[in-house]
């Protein structure tokens, strides 16, 4: 009997410290992943973060149904953070860049806050405003290359990271050539975060060409990798820029066993 019973707390005992171990990983895991996206995105949890929206081109006051779900998407981004959101028109958002993290969606013909964060940290691209009767309308023009919109065939958008000033928090730059290409950044963007685009630009500015194949058949998330134009389209001094470090400060650990409860 005292044998049995021995048998039986050692048993209860091991099964407590490999449920504490389990446990304790879990929350390990996601305490290092909550702190590498606060560094990739420059938002700390309950930090502040800044959506600029777009209008239709068809007119100031619409919104694309696209673009809307472009704005969901980011919001999960920075929900995830345990980020706070501000959103606000372009014409409306009257915040410096670098103060807090900002995502600026939509193309120059469709807010104008892209057309002056291209014009003040890019060179070297043309955004074409759309026009029925010419080949090159919303062509992307970069590098002595011309990137057209063909309708429901081959879609284009530009994505960049810009760190405008030394340790500032970035600008997410998401100029498709129409509201699926901006969604479609957006997807690539929560996708290779983890791998390729943190890997190489956890601090840093980037800017990259995306293309969408057959959005018709394969939708927005057959979104790709075209082009890496970082070299050639940013400017010099936004390239030596790394951003905000604070987020990769030591996260409070009450906080997060509030957060993952």
């Amino acid at each position: 009997m005292p044998s049995t019973i021995q048998d039986l707390l050692i048993g209860l005992i091991t099964s407590v410290i490999a449920g504490f171990a389990v446990w304790f990983w879990e929350r390990f895991r996601r305490t290092l992943d909550l702190t590498q996206k606060s560094s990739f995105f420059g938002i700390r949890p309950e930090g502040n973060c800044l959506v600029v929206m777009n209008h239709n081109p068809r007119g100031r006051d619409l919104l694309s149904h696209g673009d809307v779900e472009t704005v969901v998407e980011i919001v999960k981004i920075i929900y995830e953070i345990n980020g706070e959101v501000t959103i606000a028109a372009f014409d409306k958002a009257l915040e410096p860049p670098g103060d807090i993290t900002e995502f600026c969606i939509g193309s120059p013909a469709s807010n104008e806050r892209t057309e002056v964060h291209i014009k003040n940290f890019m060179q070297d691209i043309i955004n074409k405003p759309y026009s029925k009767d010419k080949p090159d309308s919303l062509a992307i023009l970069t590098a002595g290359e011309v990137y057209r919109y063909r309708y429901q065939e081959t879609e284009y958008a530009i994505l960049a990271k810009i760190v405008p000033e030394q340790y500032a928090h970035p600008v997410f730059l998401v100029s498709g050539q129409s509201s699926r290409g901006n969604k479609a950044s957006i997807y690539f963007l929560a996708k290779n975060y983890r791998t390729v685009l943190r890997n190489k630009y956890k601090y840093n500015s980037f800017c990259l060409l995306l293309r969408i194949r057959e959005p018709k058949i394969y939708g927005y998330k057959s979104v790709e990798l075209v082009k890496d134009l970082t070299d050639t389209v940013l400017i010099e001094e936004v390239r030596q820029n790394s951003c905000s470090r604070s987020a990769t400060q030591k996260l409070p650990w009450n906080y997060l066993l509030k957060s993952y409860r």
